[in-house]
């Protein structure tokens, strides 16, 4: 083989190694520059999806509660109507959610109950307002364990105490909220109700075992 096609070969294995580099570099930068991109939207695009809270009860598993234990832990106790359950809000200011993320954050739910009855302790008024931990607010959604809920139109015996809870007890106007958390709210069917701890009673039976001690 003479020299010149021994050159020629050199050169065209020369060129296509320099092609080949060229080929690998820009598919190394493109992957560089996808990754950069890719962790550039994941800093810049804010989260989309439901950010759900779920927070146990505080107390573990729940003691039942008989009804004379009930009614030392109460306040007040009603007989009521529930008439509405409120937009949910966070106990911020202005009710939106907050910027930072600390465990006084919460977001709770005021339920307005027009009363038929007070059972013990009366208070001069109509309706009282009982509050509830968690709730949904825009994609945010926190439950807290062992609240009871409520639905507009039931029948409810209520053992109330006033809030504590220094989350939430010096926002809007008076409020109660259940003794006992779920255990304290008794719906009332047909004049009779669901269990007590262990006990089944009628509203009758309440009434007599609360207003006679």
């Amino acid at each position: 083989m003479s020299d010149i096609k021994k050159s020629l070969i050199i050169r065209k294995s020369n060129l296509i190694l320099v092609i080949i580099s060229i080929i690998s570099l820009a598919i190394v930068t493109g992957c560089i520059d996808e990754e950069k991109k890719n962790a550039d939207n994941a800093t810049l695009t804010p989260e989309k999806t439901p950010a759900a809270v779920i927070s146990s009860s505080s107390e573990g598993i729940m003691e039942k509660f008989n009804l004379q234990k009930l009614v030392s832990m109460s306040d007040t106790i009603i007989v009521g109507n529930v008439t509405e359950v409120f937009q949910s809000k966070w106990n911020t200011p202005d009710g939106n959610k907050p910027m930072n993320n600390s465990t006084s954050n919460i977001i709770y739910t005021d339920v307005n109950i027009k009363v038929f009855e007070y059972l013990q302790n009366p208070l001069d008024a109509a309706s009282i307002t009982v509050r509830v931990l968690g709730g949904i607010v825009g994609q945010d959604s926190i439950n807290v364990e062992d609240q009871p809920s409520y639905s507009p139109g039931e029948t409810v015996v209520l053992f109330l105490k006033n809030d504590a809870d220094p989350r939430t007890k010096d926002i809007g106007e008076k409020h109660f909220v259940t003794a006992g958390l779920a255990q304290g709210k008794i719906s009332v069917l047909q004049n009779n109700v669901t269990f007590i701890g262990d006990e089944k009673m009628s509203l009758d039976d309440i009434r007599v075992r609360i207003k006679g001690k």
